[in-house]
Order: C-alpha cells, then sequence, then structure tokens
C-alpha cells in the first residue's frame, strides 16, 4: 500500500494524517515510521521519517510504503567479530538484508547495528539477503570513504563457498562474462563433490550484483535453491562469505578475517 499526503498548514502531525488516510491505527503508524517506511519530501530533498512527533511544514509530502509482512518480519541478528572503532567486521546471517528499501530497513545490517551499537554506519559493500558470511561496515565518513575506494580499486579480496547443482568435473575455472555490460572476473575452483552437489570456492575480483551466482549458472551449476538462476530445487540456497582481505582505512596494512568454523555452514559438512 502507497499512501502520499500533503501538509495543508505548518504543525500539522504526520501520525494523524497517516492513520486517517490509511485506516491504520495510530499505534500501527508508529510503528512503521519507527520501522523506515515513512519518507518526507521536503524542498526537494527527500528522507526517511521516523520521529512520531515531528512537526510538519505546509506543502510537506509524506509517503507511507506499507507491507503488513515486511513491517512484522523480525530480522535475524548479525553477529560482532572485530571492532576498530572507525570499522567492524560482523557475520551476517541469510535472512538478514545489507540495506533497507522504501518499505522499511529495521532488517538491514546497518539499521541493526546503528540501533544496538548508538553509533553511525555506512555500508561499503553488500552481501544478497540469502548469502551470509563477513561484512565490513565503517563508522566514519573517512573510513567509509577509505574502504570505498579500496573496493572500488580492487585492492579487496573476497572468497565464498558455494553449494552447486551436479558433479563439477572441470578443472579451475576464469570466468570473465561481463554482467550488464559491466566487466565481471570470477576464479572458481572445485572443493569437493557428491555427484549430485558440489562444493565451490570462488574469489570474485569484480563486484557485480548476484556476480557469483551468475557466473556459477553460466558454468551449468547453478547454486542449488538458486531458483532465479536455475536451480530447481527449494530455496534457499547456500552461500557463505568466508573470508575478506582488505586495508585498514586507518593503517592502511592489509587485514585478512576469516569467518569462525562455528559460524560457518559448511564446516558442520565435514
Amino acid at each position: 500500500m502507497e499512501i502520499s499526503i500533503s501538509a495543508a498548514a505548518d504543525g500539522e502531525s504526520p501520525v494523524d494524517l497517516l492513520a486517517a488516510a490509511s485506516g491504520l491505527s495510530k499505534t500501527r503508524v508508529k510503528t512503521v515510521m519507527t520501522r523506515g517506511a515513512v519518507w518526507l519530501l521536503r524542498g526537494g530533498t527527500i528522507r526517511r521519517l521516523r520521529r512520531a512527533k515531528a512537526a510538519l511544514r505546509q506543502n510537506d509530502q509524506v509517503t507511507m510504503w506499507y507491507s503488513e509482512a515486511i513491517i512484522d518480519t523480525v530480522a535475524p541478528q548479525p553477529e560482532k567479530l572485530i571492532d576498530e572503532g572507525a570499522w567492524s567486521v560482523w557475520f551476517k546471517p541469510a535472512g538478514l538484508l545489507s540495506s533497507g528499501s522504501r518499505y522499511g530497513d529495521h532488517c538491514a545490517i546497518n539499521r541493526v547495528v546503528e540501533q544496538s551499537e548508538d553509533r553511525p554506519v555506512f555500508l561499503v559493500h553488500r552481501l544478497d539477503a540469502q548469502t551470509e558470511g563477513l561484512m565490513v561496515l565503517a563508522h566514519s565518513k573517512q573510513s567509509a570513504a577509505a574502504l570505498s575506494r579500496a573496493f572500488s580499486e580492487r585492492r579487496v579480496r573476497k572468497r565464498y563457498t558455494a553449494e552447486v547443482e551436479g558433479s563439477f568435473s572441470q578443472d579451475p575455472v576464469h570466468v570473465e562474462t561481463p554482467i550488464d555490460g559491466q566487466a565481471a572476473e570470477t576464479f572458481i575452483t572445485l572443493a569437493r563433490t557428491s555427484g549430485a552437489s558440489s562444493i565451490m570456492e570462488c574469489r570474485p575480483v569484480t563486484g557485480r550484483k548476484h556476480q557469483v551466482r551468475i557466473h556459477l549458472a553460466g558454468l551449468g551449476h547453478p547454486l542449488v535453491g538458486d531458483r532465479l538462476y536455475g536451480s530447481t530445487a527449494k530455496p534457499p540456497f547456500r552461500l557463505t562469505a568466508h573470508q575478506l582481505e582488505f586495508p585498514c582505512p586507518t593503517s592502511g596494512e592489509f587485514r585478512t578475517v576469516n569467518l569462525p568454523p562455528r559460524l560457518n555452514q559448511f564446516e558442520a559438512d565435514q
């Protein structure tokens, strides 16, 4: 449901206006606001509006993007592994988003960490919702800029483990198939196979959306359960970001972070 209203006069309450327009209770509207699904357009600038007591100005436009299923979703909790003040590394479980949408952000790691840590969080990379594993978060604009530069300059090394359909019999593969017209590069090797499925080690050099998933499917071995890219099995799929190597945004020294075995779903298979 999308509800858009404009304030007729200074001082009007967004809660009152949205409740009247949507038929939702004021308590429910307040919940929707705190979970990031209400947006304020003022003077050409749009932002999330979370404060229920905020007073609108004349001609302010307030929009509520309401999905009951999304608002009522309970986010799985991430786990902090390293904290260096200006940046930190977390385990993102499957089901937790990397960033929010117009329908809310309470199930996104940046918002969850921002609230639990009471400090700013800047995203510098993303993992798909169903992908679990390591994420580095920045907590200052300076560290965010340095980490973003490192990712864009391909100085960050990422390693994933994936379960794919079928028996992978090829030698190590270097895939350079473009994605959406942009260069994309992934190194893929076999870790082990059972015949019905294979466990692969993947190192994406670039960071295109769904890159590992697309390149594996292009080899005829989609992730088990990845219906979007050709699997016939039921989701969810298994894809784990288990290693990150990156230059520290404060010292410049390279740091290598490995996912603890207790958090790696593939360690339980062995």
